[in-house]
């Protein structure tokens, strides 16, 4: 910024002056220009003033750099540090002499007296001090030979207890906390010429609670004498620890048991192996592994509600029972129900669904998606909220996945398969990957990194608060960029782990997009678009970080509970595959070779298992495992299961828990378990 001004007087010596003391500087620190030197005009009748311009050039400062701002301000940031540091100072202790000094020691006063330096004792505020018999009450000079002596009176505080009626429960609770016995001594205190006393306390609990006491208190409540339980009380009397106990105690009223639905066939699915017709179809009716149902069928009724039994309070009056309430049925589109004889009826063909909601059920029939014939690119990927059936093949590059079961008549080939239920190929699975309900060794490994990210992705946001709520970052940064470049620059400077962790969660789903559910992809896309730096990102704000990291944490929660369990998979054969059960595995035909096949529960291979790595959680059963020409064939199981192999070859390799072992020969009929010592043992089948 510059300054510029006019100055005129009789010379231009004078009109600088004037510029000087205007500005308060010298003219070197001034821009001068003559505009007019002055003088006189033509003819020399009439003096012309000089006219000069002065201008001040102000420094310009540098301009503030907001991201210096940031690292400032981040250099007094203190991110979350748990570590205590248990070091204290260490007191250097200097010996010097001892005469003229008093001091205590194990409760005893010790003291050196000289010809001239004599110590001083300064009695405390909590005892008495005896000179040579005689009570002192001031600070006093110890002599040779004198006789000092301490007398300070015993702390008591009495046993707290007292009685709460819990209506609740129907119960009287005793609070007891025992009293105690405080008794005083002197405390041990370095050598001083002026020695100030001070006293410790040596405490021992003691019950004055008695038993007699607590029976008056209950009979002057009007409790009723046939709630009254005396054996706790007597221990409330004895206790040297501060208690809870129940002194008396009602019966609480039985309600009535609430009406039910009874069903007269499988709800819940269960795991029974489908089985092929003679014609080559699936035959849904046979299996109850997962129901349905036809036009006509009885699914079941209506249970009505029971009487409850009465009870009685701590007073001894009477508690009435509630009785049970009925249950509300509503029955959705393809149902009917019927009054008069409390029935549920089916008017439609498909898989019975019921939501419960306290005594309210809702029951509806599924539907289920029929694809004839085979699954082509043509027709498109199928992603259906009931089950999903296909009397072809799924051939390569397509995607079918279903809320419910999926049911394919054929073969799999190079395609991905995902059912909230149960699977059932009924021929082959090629080069692809099937999965049923939620791959928990997936879900874990995305949850570790996600719960990683989110510990960082806490922190940074908490730290982008803190800069704009200081109010300084505000004053230097343009705000219509969004929070990019601050981001950047935390993420650069302060949390550099972050963006690998970012990139991590990013990798993984991408690698296991095929087993994860659509919120892990959508959340994906989300740190794609906005927070990841391999991306190029859209404009970032605080309303988008703090969403993000809402649904971040949502997801956590949801994939920290407990899963469903007993999603099975049946299908012939697998070459090349991947294939992941939460519940069981049931290869009914020639057997597997070289795939990876992973179950929660059981896996069970009628044919041959060859190369690749195979687990079951609970139980594995093979007809035979590995190949004469030595083919490594990997079986797991937990440190709790079995492994139960009909023929095994030399090179299957078993692992159990965290323990394995090579099969060196040829076995037949064996059954491989930890023993005591957590090694495995391999035994004859039975």
């Amino acid at each position: 910024m510059t300054q510029t001004r006019f100055f005129e007087a009789e010379s231009v010596e004078k009109a600088i002056e004037k510029a000087e003391k205007s500005f308060q500087l010298t003219s070197n620190q001034l821009d001068i220009e003559v505009l007019e030197s002055g003088g006189k005009k033509l003819f020399g009748f009439k003096n012309t003033p000089a006219k000069i311009s002065a201008t001040k050039y102000e420094e310009v400062p540098e301009e503030t750099n907001w991201e210096d701002v940031v690292l400032d301000m981040m250099e007094n940031y203190e991110l979350p540090d748990y570590k205590q540091d248990l070091t204290g100072p260490v007191e250097e202790l200097h010996t010097k002499s001892l005469i003229g000094k008093a001091w205590v020691k194990d409760g005893t006063l010790f003291y050196e007296s000289g010809s001239s330096a004599k110590p001083v004792i300064v009695p405390g505020n909590v005892g008495k001090v005896f000179r040579n018999g005689e009570p002192v009450t001031e600070k006093f000079k110890i002599n040779d030979n004198d006789l000092v002596a301490f007398e300070a009176e015993n702390s008591i505080h009495e046993t707290f207890w007292s009685l709460t009626v819990d209506q609740e429960l129907q119960q009287i609770k005793l609070f007891v906390r025992p009293g105690q016995i405080s008794i005083p001594y002197l405390l041990d205190l370095p050598p001083a010429q002026e020695l100030h006393l001070d006293y410790g306390w040596k405490t021992q609990k003691q019950n004055q609670l008695t038993v007699e006491s607590v029976l008056k208190q209950l009979e002057h409540m009007k409790v009723h004498s046939d709630t009254i339980i005396e054996h706790a009380i007597s221990q409330a009397s004895q206790t040297l620890e501060e208690e809870t106990l129940v002194v008396a105690e009602g019966k609480l009223p039985v309600d009535g048991k609430h009406g039910e639905l009874e069903f007269n066939i499988e709800i819940e699915r269960k795991h029974l192996l489908y089985r092929e017709k003679a014609d080559g179809t699936l035959d849904f009716r046979e299996s109850s592994y997962i129901p349905s149902v036809q036009d006509g069928d009885v699914l079941g009724k209506v249970v009505p509600p029971e009487e409850g039994k009465d009870g009685f309070s701590v007073f001894g009056d009477h508690l009435k029972a509630r009785e049970g309430k009925s249950v509300e049925v509503k029955v959705g589109s393809g149902l009917e129900y019927d009054e008069s004889t409390k029935s549920i009826i089916s008017r439609s063909f498909g898989r019975p669904v019921v939501k419960r909601a306290g005594l309210s059920a809702h029951i509806s029939i599924l539907p289920i998606h029929t694809h004839n014939g085979d699954l082509l690119v043509k027709h498109g990927n199928i992603s259906f909220i009931g089950d999903v059936e296909v009397t072809g093949d799924v051939y390569e590059g397509m995607r079918v996945a279903a809320e419910g079961g999926i049911y394919i008549h054929k073969n799999v080939m190079s395609a991905v398969i995902h059912a909230g239920n149960d699977v059932v190929v009924l021929k082959n699975a090629i080069n692809s990957t099937i999965s049923s309900g939620k791959n928990k060794r997936i879900y874990h490994e995305a949850l570790r990194k996600l719960s990683t990210f989110n510990q960082e992705f806490r922190l940074m946001i908490s730290a982008m608060k803190q800069l704009f709520d200081s109010g300084q970052i505000g004053q230097v940064y343009d705000g219509s960029k969004g929070l990019r470049p601050v981001w950047r620059v935390l993420a650069d400077r302060k949390f550099q782990k972050f963006p690998d962790r970012t990139e991590a969660v990013i990798a993984f789903i991408d690698q296991e997009e095929d087993f994860l559910d659509k919120t892990w992809l959508e959340f994906r896309d989300l740190l794609k678009v906005y927070i990841s730096i391999a991306q190029r990102p859209e404009r970032l704000t605080m309303d988008i970080l703090q969403e993000i990291f809402q649904k971040a944490l949502i997801i956590q929660e949801i994939s920290e509970s407990p899963g469903e369990s007993n999603a099975n998979i049946s299908l012939s054969y697998t070459l090349n595959s991947q294939i992941y059960s939460s519940g069981s595995i049931d290869i009914t035909g020639k057997g597997a070779v070289h795939s990876s096949i992973y179950a929660d529960e059981s896996v069970d291979v009628q044919g041959r298992l060859i190369g690749g790595t195979l687990y079951g959680g609970e139980k594995v059963v093979i007809q035979t495992a590995g190949t004469p020409t030595g083919v490594k064939t990997i079986v797991e199981t937990s440190e709790t299961g079995k492994i139960y192999i009909d023929e095994a070859f030399a090179d299957v390799y078993l692992r159990i828990g965290q323990a394995g072992k090579m099969i060196t020969k040829d076995q037949l009929r064996l059954v491989a378990q930890l023993d005591d010592k957590e090694e495995i043992m391999i035994s004859a089948k039975i």
